[in-house]
């Protein structure tokens, strides 16, 4: 396969969902034991039981999803429907050692991809799994355009953010968590202790204190993220006093800045952290800055908190619309109708 582009791989559907592009795969029906669950999935499976249970009831409604990629039969959608077949099957019910399914040949890179959409609005996910899917996608997306001429216009975050029905600036939070979490806090996160703000702002912190952060979260302490901005706000203060007097020390050292940080070209070493301007800025001052995009994102973020991340609280007048995987653009259509 070469040379695709991204409209060969999604359909959007309404408010921005996107799910895999099925018009030219081809029905096949297998035994749900030879089918192979892709290693790569890291959705959860739960409530298999109960969708067993609906299976016996009403039957399956729609067929799981497969790739085939060197004669193997993958599952790209549909891990929890495919598990309740094979448990009906533990169950004593025959008929269901052979199901219908939707395939289509395709290489590894595209089976990556066809992987990560057609989980990405199946149910909620939690901040980790959504962390993890954006990650996921960038990497596959790159091996994609690498390996098969997959077609991406524009910045990468920007198509990343497009298909993830998000916004670039949490695709850069996503990024950073990724990046700079220790192992701690990052299982912290996995678990739900750290919300994603909580984890981003985290990940600014040395990795001592991180590992303290993650350690009080685990032992049920609640951490705000307010309280995590202070104490970044801090430690790059304390950063720069220090720097500033060995600076003045060594007046022959050879500094250049590299992002944020002052460094001496000589050994590597950081001398002195740049506090950016936007963390002197009151949030007022922050908001009055915002882009509407922006200010959709930040909205959301504090409506879902308000409601402790299960969904929307009704801060806009849009609330009764507001589904939670269609929020942004909920927040969106609010903001606009403002202007």
């Amino acid at each position: 396969m070469s040379n695709f582009n991204m409209m060969s791989l999604v359909n959007s559907k309404s408010k921005g969902i996107k799910e895999i592009n099925t018009e030219d795969y081809k029905r096949i029906k297998l035994d749900p034991r030879n089918v192979i669950p892709s290693q790569s999935n890291f959705y959860s499976q739960d409530n298999i039981e109960e969708l067993a249970d609906t299976f016996l009831l009403v039957g399956q409604q729609q067929p799981t999803v497969l790739g085939r990629v060197n004669n193997e039969f993958r599952i790209i959608s549909g891990h929890r429907r495919n598990l309740a077949n094979i448990l009906n099957i533990e169950r004593g019910h025959k008929e269901y050692e052979e199901v219908e399914y939707l395939y289509k040949d395709m290489t590894e890179a595209f089976f990556e991809l066809s992987l990560i959409i057609g989980n990405a609005f199946t149910r909620k996910l939690s901040p980790f799994e959504e962390t993890e899917q954006v990650i996921r996608l960038k990497k596959a997306l790159i091996r994609a355009r690498d390996e098969d001429g997959l077609e991406i216009k524009g910045k990468l975050r920007n198509v990343v953010a497009e298909l993830m029905n998000t916004s670039r600036t949490q695709v850069a939070r996503m990024e950073a968590i990724n990046n700079n979490l220790t192992e701690e806090a990052k299982e912290q996160f996995k678990e739900g202790n750290l919300g994603i703000t909580v984890a981003y702002e985290t990940s600014k912190l040395p990795e001592e204190e991180q590992k303290e952060i993650a350690k009080k979260v685990a032992n049920g302490e609640e951490i705000k993220s307010k309280d995590i901005v202070t104490v970044v706000q801090e430690t790059r203060k304390e950063t720069v006093s220090v720097s500033d007097t060995k600076a003045n020390e060594e007046n022959d050292i050879n500094l250049v800045v590299i992002d944020n940080d002052v460094v001496d070209k000589d050994t590597g070493e950081i001398v002195e952290q740049i506090v950016p301007e936007y963390l002197s800025k009151s949030v007022i001052d922050r908001i009055k800055e915002m882009t509407t995009s922006e200010m959709a994102d930040f909205l959301c973020e504090k409506c879902t908190g308000i409601g402790g991340g299960n969904g929307c609280s009704g801060l806009c007048d849009f609330a009764l619309s507001c589904k939670y995987t269609n929020r942004r653009e909920v927040c969106l259509q609010w903001l606009n109708s403002k202007q």
